[in-house]
């Protein structure tokens, strides 16, 4: 008896310390930052804003220069290279559009030399110090032989080399001491896409490896879409509906993923005829997908759940925010 009066004390003092003790602290779930640094050349004005927004939306973004490009985590920058014309032109810092820089050039008795501004030929005697690769394009000057002293001499440099494939087999024979991995030749590729008219894209190809790149000038965004089919850019989220009023975000937000994102303004008038114009330049027929019933309500008439980022920090919202027209 004794034994069970004891029993039911201990078990009355443990209750009452346990209504007494601090409550336990609440679960906090950790966080995951979606932080998306802006790129260097990336619009931060206030002005812009709204267009940057919905731009990041589709994974693409405004330039500083009023461009519309692929974001450089949409694995396009890889296979770019920019095309320049002097040394002055090349960046100590890595481009955001493109992975290098592709500098024509001609080998002389006297060694390398690059045209100047005025058209004069001017001895190449370094290259400013850069993160990026830069391949020298010796192409355009077939008629000067690949002759083993001046490749040699090339080398020791931190450069690429860009033959024609003429070029190729006479630096085979050669015996250059620069390895195979640096060595690119100029040639149309087996499979043509659509491509972008005032690009002037070239295409290289590494023998050994079959690696690919282009040179082009100007905004590389057309580029990217011939090379990757546009799957990079974010489907619309938007849909077309005739009759329909589009503010500048909301036509970004609609267009097709072919579509020439830096032609907004030549798009917006299109669009009042049931028409778009693709990266390649051709015009293309929009369709009313809601009226055909392929969509509902849901994104038709009651706005649209969106992923954006903020016009700083360039921040992953995900949820449902809704723009009602």
């Amino acid at each position: 008896m004794r034994a069970l009066r004891s029993a039911v004390i201990t078990a009355t003092m443990m209750s009452l310390a346990a209504c007494t003790s601090a409550p336990p602290k609440a679960y906090v779930a950790p966080t995951i930052s979606t932080t998306v640094s802006a790129p260097g050349n990336a619009d931060l004005s206030e002005a812009n804003a709204t267009l940057q927004r919905a731009l990041n939306e589709r994974h693409l973004y405004l330039t500083v220069d009023g461009d519309v490009a692929p974001y450089p985590d949409s694995s396009c920058r890889n296979g770019l290279l920019k095309r320049v014309s002097s040394p002055a032109e090349i960046g100590a810092a890595q481009d955001p559009l493109y992975a290098g820089y592709l500098l024509p050039v001609r080998l002389q008795a006297s060694g390398v030399r690059y045209r100047d501004s005025i058209g004069q030929w001017q001895p190449l005697t370094s290259l400013p110090a850069t993160a990026m690769t830069v391949y020298l394009d010796l192409s355009d000057d077939a008629r000067t032989p690949l002759a083993a002293p001046a490749l040699s001499a090339l080398s020791g440099q931190p450069v690429s080399l860009v033959l024609s494939d003429a070029q190729y087999q006479q630096w085979q024979k050669a015996g250059s001491a620069l390895g195979q991995e640096r060595v690119w030749v100029k040639r149309a590729p087996p499979l043509r896409r659509p491509e972008p008219a005032g690009a002037r894209i070239e295409h290289l190809f590494q023998a050994h490896s079959g690696a690919a790149l282009l040179a082009l000038d100007g905004n590389p965004l057309a580029a990217c879409q011939s090379q990757q089919d546009s799957v990079f850019i974010a489907s619309a989220t938007v849909p077309f509906q005739p009759g329909r009023g589009y503010r500048l975000s909301d036509l970004v937000a609609m267009l097709p993923q072919d579509a020439d994102f830096n032609q907004l303004f030549r798009q917006a008038a299109l669009v009042a005829k049931g028409r778009y114009l693709t990266f390649w330049g051709k015009l293309a027929v929009l369709q009313d997908r809601c009226k055909s019933g392929e969509l509902g309500a849901d994104v038709c008439g009651k706005g649209r759940a969106t992923s954006q980022r903020d016009d700083q920090g360039l921040i992953v919202v995900i949820g449902g925010e809704s723009s009602n027209d």
